[in-house]
């Protein structure tokens, strides 16, 4: 869940046009984002998977949301230290986490259009 009054601090001087499209880079990119982390995570790349669950942090880390975050912070470990047990529920934990911020930032949108 997104924590709004963190959300609308950070975003309190941007307008609605900035915000969404914030928003939109985040829902045009998560598949791939996601994908990318799926396949390191398969070939054991460990460098790849912390660089690619920091990619991903860096996204929905605007949106303070903070199972996403602690989910990729946690991914950016596990590739750091080369941590492999574990490795896959953490992952498997991600795409919902993510799904259901792009659920919430979508209702945001048609608050606003």
């Amino acid at each position: 869940m997104i924590n709004w009054e963190k959300f609308n601090e950070l975003f309190q001087y941007f307008d609605k046009k900035t915000i969404f499209e914030v928003i939109d880079l985040l829902i045009d990119s998560h598949e791939e984002s996601l994908a990318k982390i799926r396949q390191c995570i398969k070939d054991r790349d460990f460098p790849a998977i912390n660089k690619s669950a920091h990619y991903l942090k860096g996204s929905v880390g605007n949106f303070h949301d903070p199972i996403t975050t602690d989910l990729t912070l946690k991914l950016m470990e596990m590739g750091d230290n080369k941590i492999e047990e574990g490795l896959e529920e953490t992952f498997a934990k991600l795409p919902p986490a993510v799904d259901l911020l792009i659920q919430e930032l979508l209702e945001y949108k048609k608050k606003f259009k």
